[in-house]
């Protein structure tokens, strides 16, 4: 059993990142639709965090588990920090995004906003809540259903410096639960088996 490359555990996590922004991205945006309740699509985002997490959770936790079995065997140093480093990785794309916000503000790329939003389309409640939407003649043009949910209610807004950053660092999320995750699979800690567990307890007593 060998040690993964930095390089090969993070383009299979960014890749499986990917596949959780697809899916979190396709229940949110569908929640959406169905309610104009703020309630409601803040629980349908923090439910889309949890299905984004959920993946990159599963895919630390067991390179966790993976490397301990090399600690011990004396071929790898312990290095707990190894899941927030690879976390930091993924993260980079991400956050790369805010420069089609910062052309937008500039107004290099009138679109940039709008893209932006596609492509953190997972986040979207959250940016909604930050980040104004600049009209554009492309949103008039195209007509799609989608651009309702993308964009939120406010148009015509300048986007300051400051909600750049802001939804920037929205992205730190993926370091966090990387390297948490990664802890957990290196200490053996599984929280999923314990709620699985705990759940047949309580049926059985039923």
């Amino acid at each position: 059993m060998k040690k993964r490359s930095y390089l090969r555990s993070f383009l299979f996590t960014f890749a499986i990142s990917l596949v959780a922004m697809f899916l979190s991205s396709f229940m949110l945006v569908n929640g959406m639709s169905l309610s104009e309740s703020g309630f409601v699509q803040g629980l349908l985002q923090l439910f889309s965090i949890l299905i984004f997490g959920a993946f990159l959770y599963s895919i630390l936790w067991t390179e966790g588990e993976r490397d301990r079995n090399i600690v011990d065997v004396g071929r790898m140093k312990r290095d707990l920090w190894r899941g927030a480093k690879i976390g930091a990785l993924v993260m980079i794309p991400y956050m790369l995004t805010s420069v089609l916000l910062v052309l937008a503000k500039t107004g290099i790329f009138d679109y940039g906003d709008f893209v932006y939003r596609v492509l953190n389309s997972h986040l979207i409640v959250m940016v909604n809540a930050v980040v104004p939407f600049r009209d554009t003649d492309f949103i008039s043009t195209t007509g799609m259903n989608l651009v309702a949910q993308l964009v939120g209610g406010v148009r015509d807004s300048q986007i300051q410096w400051w909600q750049i950053v802001v939804v920037t660092l929205y992205h730190l999320i993926i370091p966090i639960i990387c390297g948490v995750s990664y802890i957990f699979g290196f200490h053996r800690i599984d929280i999923t088996h314990g709620l699985v567990y705990r759940n047949k307890k309580k049926s059985k007593k039923d």
